[in-house]
């Protein structure tokens, strides 16, 4: 499916909105959820390669990152964010080297008071926000591609 609209490179972040996250876990037979949750600041979490269910919730300071060089992708659910990345001051959160593919809503949602990476992925988003992020001391993006029709048009519509 192509998307409605090609916009690399660009990200629509929005600040103050309020967030309310309810989480299920990863519908593959790796438990991804339950190693983030159980993983301490500092820690990284790697995922196999292949297509992963979200929403995944990264607590603040933990890294999950792409295991091989072959391609990891979360798909998200289409009701909530695929990634949900929480930072808290004096800490980084990471996601390293995984693609997001987003059928409608947000893709990645950054919250919190303290520094968020994202490296490596591509994101693709058919209807919605690319990088939704919220009271972030710092967001650090590299090599990050966005695609689709992300638009504030859309906004409204978004149900957190």
């Amino acid at each position: 499916m192509e998307p409605k609209a090609r916009q690399t490179g660009r990200i629509l972040c929005l600040l103050g909105w309020p967030i309310f996250i309810s989480l299920a876990t990863s519908g593959c037979g790796d438990d991804i959820q339950g190693r983030l949750l159980e993983a301490q600041p500092g820690e990284r979490v790697e995922l196999e390669a292949g297509e992963h269910n979200g929403p995944l919730f990264i607590p603040a300071g933990v890294r999950l990152a792409a295991k091989s060089s072959e391609t990891t992708t979360i798909v998200g659910n289409g009701t909530k964010a695929a990634i949900i990345m929480e930072t808290e001051a004096g800490q980084t959160t990471q996601l390293s080297g995984i693609d997001i593919r987003s059928p409608n809503h947000i893709a990645i949602m950054l919250t919190g008071s303290g520094t968020a990476q994202v490296n490596g992925s591509q994101i693709d988003v058919e209807n919605g926000v690319g990088i939704l992020a919220e009271g972030l001391a710092q967001l650090q993006l590299e090599t990050v591609s966005l695609r689709g029709g992300v638009s504030t048009n859309d906004i409204p519509s978004l149900h957190f």
